[in-house]
């Protein structure tokens, strides 16, 4: 059936804007153009024809400033009431006009308007109803379907544990102990005509690799004026440090500035992926898709101080509390980040890579965001499953090496920002 959308906003009417369209049943986005606003959109006409349901990214060319705006699928869920009457011959006729909804809360500007009535005929009246009228307090709408996880290859390194410290024991005399909790020590003493012993320990080592305290072990022997001498060995228990695991994730910014250089070193070395601000994704297999990012995680600018250096975050690998802006701490998702304004002085691409074992294997298919320098006040954003759906498996030497995903929004320019503010990032949601 034909449907059509109107796309309007009580601040921007009558100026131009570029509007991206992503179906909710497909990969695809596609490019509806520079057109102005207020813009009537029949997907009906696209070839193939469309639907309009859906994730729209509307930017006003005037501001550079996107907005977002998403329209659900909603399958009206009528209530029939039958009315008996004496007519020989009813013939009820129901006409539906159900208003496809979506979260206002999260963008609040654009206005979409659906006209969508087909007409229906049935021996009953049902009477469509209402679920929720409030459009804060609705659930949230659908989201894109997650793509299949492609399953990665257990990484042998993992570059995010930080060794724990090696024990050490000190004996005195020399004694070979026993690392367990309670030491074995058989000494063989050779008395002689003055009070001078010699003490031969004979004891078993056992070596263990569980993290258990490690004994310090000092043999201290006690001379008598006459008799046997009898060694006191006194142990003492020096508990090991606890190892624990840091997980850190990276974050690179490549600025638009920088754009003929880095384009240049990926298209010499091979490579059909030049780096996003030229407007190129990596390969889309997964031995090409290695390939592009090992090259470009090696490119030298993001260590030379020709582009920003690399910006670090912690994962932690268990939730609770907040972190140092406030924002709950949640298991798996990276903590909030801050790009200090003027880092970069032309807009950028921001790109997150993660280790995979940082999030016990699952995809972080969403990215808070606030590019206006409130760290409270973020928005989720969705990552690009058409990238976040590789791993690569790193061997050069920017950062540890092992396995890692790639997040960012592009083709979508959501995560391409100014940095005339503070911007401030934050793991979202993970899926497996």
């Amino acid at each position: 059936m034909s449907q059509s959308v109107i796309i309007n906003s009580v601040y921007n009417d009558g100026e131009v804007a570029q509007i991206l369209f992503k179906p909710d049943n497909s990969n695809s986005v596609i490019n509806l153009g520079n057109v102005t606003l207020p813009y009537l959109f029949q997907p009906s006409l696209l070839v193939p024809p469309r639907e309009i349901y859906g994730f729209y990214t509307i930017t006003v060319l005037s501001t550079d400033c996107p907005y977002f705006l998403s329209i659900p699928r909603v399958t009206p869920t009528p209530t029939p009431t039958v009315t008996a009457t004496k007519t020989p011959t009813p013939t009820p006729t129901l006409t539906v006009t159900p208003t496809p909804t979506f979260d206002p809360c999260k963008v609040p500007t654009p206005t979409p308007t659906v006209t969508n009535t087909p007409s229906i005929t049935s021996s009953n009246t049902p009477t469509p109803t209402e679920t929720c009228t409030n459009p804060c307090g609705c659930p949230e709408p659908s989201q894109t379907p997650r793509p299949t996880r492609t399953p990665s290859t257990t990484p042998t390194l993992n570059p995010c544990i930080t060794p724990s410290n090696t024990p050490t024991i000190t004996a005195t005399p020399t004694l070979t102990p026993t690392i367990t909790s309670t030491p074995t020590n058989t000494p063989t003493y050779t008395p002689t005509p003055s009070v001078t012993s010699t003490n031969t320990p004979t004891p078993t080592f056992t070596p263990s690799t569980t993290n258990t305290p490690s004994p310090t072990i000092t043999a201290t022997p006690t001379r008598t004026t006459a008799g046997t001498p009898t060694p006191t060995v006194t142990a003492t228990h020096t508990p090991s440090p606890t190892p624990t695991l840091a997980y850190t994730a990276y974050l690179f910014i490549e600025p638009v500035s920088g754009s003929t250089n880095i384009g240049s070193y990926m298209y010499n070395n091979g490579s059909n992926f030049f780096g996003f601000t030229n407007a190129s994704q990596p390969a889309q297999n997964q031995s090409g898709f290695t390939f592009d990012m090992n090259l470009y995680m090696s490119y030298s600018g993001w260590t030379n101080g020709e582009f920003p250096s690399i910006i670090t975050q912690v994962v932690p690998q268990t939730g609770g509390g907040v972190d140092n802006y406030g924002n709950p701490i949640v298991e798996g998702n990276f903590l909030t980040t801050e790009v200090v304004v003027n880092t970069v002085g032309t807009s950028a691409w921001y790109t997150w890579i993660i280790p995979t074992l940082a999030t016990n294997n699952g995809i972080q298919t969403e990215i808070y965001l606030n590019a206006f320098g409130n760290p409270t006040q973020q928005e989720s954003v969705y990552t690009e499953p058409t990238i976040n759906s590789y791993t690569v498996t790193y061997t050069g030497s920017t950062i540890p090496q092992g396995t890692y995903r790639v997040y960012t929004t592009f083709p979508n320019q959501i995560f391409k920002l100014n940095n005339n503010n503070n911007i401030y990032f934050r793991g979202s949601d993970i899926q497996p």
